[in-house]
Order: C-alpha cells, then structure tokens, then sequence
C-alpha cells in the first residue's frame, strides 16, 4: 500500500480543481509531511491524502490539510491512531499520558496519524527532542489503560 498527496486548487471551497502537483509516498508518515509542505507552498492550496492500494489509481481519502485550516479527517481518529500503534509504544505512552514523549517514538506515531489528531512534532513548540501528546488525546491514552 501507498499514499498519493495532490494539491487541489482551493482550500475548504466547492470548487477542488487539481492543481497539477501529485506525488506517491510509501510512508503515512512522509505523505502527512509531503501535504504539509505542498500546502504551505501553495497560495489558499489543499492537500488531500488518498490511499492507494496494490498500485492502482486513487482510492479513498485519508486527510486533508490546508496551512490556513490545519488538518481534517473522518479517517485518522483516536481510536485508528491508537490501533495503528504497536503494542510495546502502547505500554510507553500509557505509564504516563501526560508526560515527556521520547523522540524515538516520533515515527511510529506519524506513521500511525498523529500530526492528524493534533501530535506535535517534537521540537516544534520550541522545546528539545520530547513532546507531549495534546490533553484530548492523553486523556484517551489514559482511558485505555484498562484495556491492556
């Protein structure tokens, strides 16, 4: 499976003409960087996620995000985050929800969807290479601690 990111012509209007940039990714994690920076580069552009599966054409939408708007997706929510997750990161963001995450869970986390429900990178609040999950999402971590 792979993700096809194209910028359309206009964010959050009716009319979504493409406009002419496509690229492929392997990674949900790189495609989600991919429409960041295709978006940010495109006046009032929207970059829109399909997923694409065994090679063939476009197929059904993942997210979409616009530099004026952020990211949206009936797709990628907490409950498919959370189950995209390995079992050991799991246990790790569970012993403390509200706490430092470590950087080296970062790409997991991507990959899974997390800049989608609001994830920071790390790094990207001005602080060193941990991040904290947003207080929505670690009260759902906090909520399936019976569940393991």
């Amino acid at each position: 499976m792979g993700y096809d990111v194209k910028l359309m012509g206009t964010a959050g209007g009716s009319g979504e003409a493409d406009a002419g940039q496509a690229q492929f990714s392997e990674s949900l994690a790189e495609a989600l960087e991919q429409a960041e920076r295709m978006a940010a580069q495109a006046d009032r552009g929207e970059a829109v996620i399909y997923d694409r599966a065994h090679g063939s054409g476009a197929g059904t939408e993942i997210a979409r995000y616009s530099a004026s708007g952020g990211w949206s997706s009936e797709a990628i929510t907490p409950v498919s985050w959370w189950s995209r997750l390995s079992m050991p990161t799991k246990e790790k963001l569970k012993t403390d929800p509200y706490g430092d995450v470590g950087s080296e869970m970062w790409r997991e986390i991507a990959e899974a969807g997390g800049p989608v429900i609001g994830i920071p990178r790390p790094g990207s609040g001005g602080g060193g290479s941990a991040f904290r999950l947003p207080r929505e999402i670690a009260d759902f971590v906090e909520s399936e601690r019976p569940k393991l």
